[in-house]
């Protein structure tokens, strides 16, 4: 027969079980999704490259177009200028784009050692318990390998008794 806090000591652990798997998800869907996040930003740097060459190329052509009409020292100061900023736009743009990921990786890597930590009290919650039980209980091994988790005099001639009967 199993005392109430045999009982109470299995839920306990059945339920940390079913929370370290829970956490154990929970940082999974967390890793899916911060993969998820680099790859969109990714695509996002990748848009405003592809943007800024058309740009670039739309400029060009503008340049090519005002060239047979004007002299050639404004032209050179409109193509050093229009380069100049171009050159600013892209730096701009990679440089919130990076800001932004590095942020959210951040974020994530908060999160993920949030979990983490709590992983690990949850575990020092087991070993507590398991700790409380031997220091109060006292485990009882019998040749018959099963462990008991109480000591009282009479228990114990009991099982001896059920063990050699068996046995014999």
């Amino acid at each position: 027969m199993m005392t109430m806090k045999m009982m109470m000591m299995k839920m306990m652990i059945k339920i940390l079980n079913m929370m370290m798997m829970m956490m154990m998800m929970l940082m999974l869907l967390l890793m899916m999704l911060l993969m998820l996040l680099m790859l969109l930003m990714l695509l996002m740097l990748l848009m405003l490259l592809l943007l800024l060459l058309l740009l670039m190329m739309i400029m060009m052509m503008m340049m090519m177009r005002r060239r047979r009409r004007r002299r050639r020292r404004r032209r050179r100061t409109m193509m050093m200028m229009m380069m100049m900023m171009m050159m600013i736009l892209m730096t701009m743009t990679t440089t919130t784009t990076t800001t932004m990921m590095m942020m959210m990786m951040m974020m994530m890597m908060m999160m993920l050692m949030l979990l983490m930590m709590l992983q690990m009290l949850l575990l020092l919650l087991l070993l507590l318990l398991m700790m409380i039980s031997i220091i109060f209980r006292g485990f009882n091994i019998h040749g018959s390998g099963r462990v008991y988790l109480s000591t009282s005099a009479a228990d114990v001639t009991r099982r001896n008794h059920e063990y050699y009967s068996k046995r014999n």
